[in-house]
């Protein structure tokens, strides 16, 4: 197979078994993607769900990642098939899809992002065929290797049906969201992903998600988190947004104007 460009270099990574660490943005700026490469990150995630993204901001900042060698995620909003499609056409190598509840779920999102067999993608890669390096016909025939689908467990349904949400052919990874999942699981009490009831959870999803053979991915509220979910086996660790990171920066800058202390890293970003 032709070597593909950054964007879609994340399955190759992965299955290289590289741990990859993730910015996930929610600012729709190519200037966010640079600062993001000049910091050493080589991956990104695009937030349609909860940030700015459009899809014109989305095929500009994937041209950026691209430029700076780095592999493009997308997140979409819950349930947005034919969006995840469109972000595959113009050059995202991975999907997330939110709130994957049960094999109906999963397989939803595998016809919305895999051509035949596996799916019913409708063909379109109008930059995704650029970036892979592949005419057309060999397009069709190898995208469903290196463009991933990710469900994404956020509630205990989403756990209680994950065996067979991992055994839909087609679903490439799991990407787990600490922050929802704590909610489902305290009923509406707490987004903390640090109790050790979800940490417990956690851990029962890894365990399965490897055993099926499937990457592990996972939502990382600071570097601490991100560095122990990478030692326990996740290989695509999400750590921080953009906006995070400004808040943090900002924060401690104006600490250190006024003489006090550094505000330390462990709130989630």
């Amino acid at each position: 197979m032709a070597e593909t460009a950054a964007p879609l270099g994340l399955a190759g990574r992965l299955r290289a078994g590289e741990t990859v660490f993730n910015l996930w943005t929610t600012l729709p700026h190519p200037a966010i993607i640079q600062a993001a490469a000049r910091a050493g990150f080589r991956s990104i995630t695009c937030d349609f769900q909860h940030g700015l993204y459009t899809f014109e901001g989305f095929v500009n900042c994937v041209a950026t990642a691209a430029a700076f060698d780095m592999s493009v995620v997308a997140r979409v909003p819950t349930r947005d098939h034919p969006l995840a499609s469109r972000l595959l056409d113009a050059g995202a190598g991975a999907v997330i899809m939110p709130m994957v509840n049960s094999a109906a779920d999963a397989r939803a999102l595998v016809e919305a992002t895999k051509f035949p067999p596996l799916g019913m993608r409708s063909w379109g890669p109008h930059t995704a065929v650029t970036f892979s390096g592949l005419e057309r016909t060999a397009y069709l025939h190898q995208a469903n290797e290196f463009t991933l689908a990710f469900a994404m467990i956020e509630t205990e349904e989403a756990v209680s049906h994950l065996d067979g949400i991992l055994t839909t052919p087609g679903i490439d990874g799991i990407f787990i969201g600490p922050s929802d999942l704590s909610v489902s699981l305290t009923r509406g009490r707490h987004v903390e992903s640090t109790q050790p009831p979800l940490i417990a959870m956690l851990e029962k999803v890894l365990v399965m998600v490897l055993r099926h053979g499937k990457f592990a991915g996972v939502f990382a509220g600071n570097a601490d988190q991100a560095r122990e979910y990478a030692a326990r086996g996740f290989k695509l660790v999400a750590m921080g947004t953009d906006l995070g990171f400004l808040r943090r920066a900002a924060e401690n800058a104006l600490a250190r104007a006024k003489g006090e202390a550094p505000l330390t890293d462990k709130q989630p970003f």
